[in-house]
């Protein structure tokens, strides 16, 4: 049960659920910081420190 990885807003979500034969139930919406950083980065984030 891996989370999906949702962005709104430039901001990332952790949204885990469950993954059946032709549905996926979703459990809860949890933002990340560390996703954020990771999955979202831009040029001006870049030269943040």
């Amino acid at each position: 049960m891996d989370p999906n990885i949702v962005q709104i807003a430039d901001y990332a979500y952790l949204v885990p659920g469950l993954d059946q034969e032709d549905t996926i139930t979703l459990k809860t919406i949890i933002p990340s910081r560390k996703a954020t950083r990771k999955y979202l980065q831009t040029e001006a984030n870049d030269h943040e420190t």
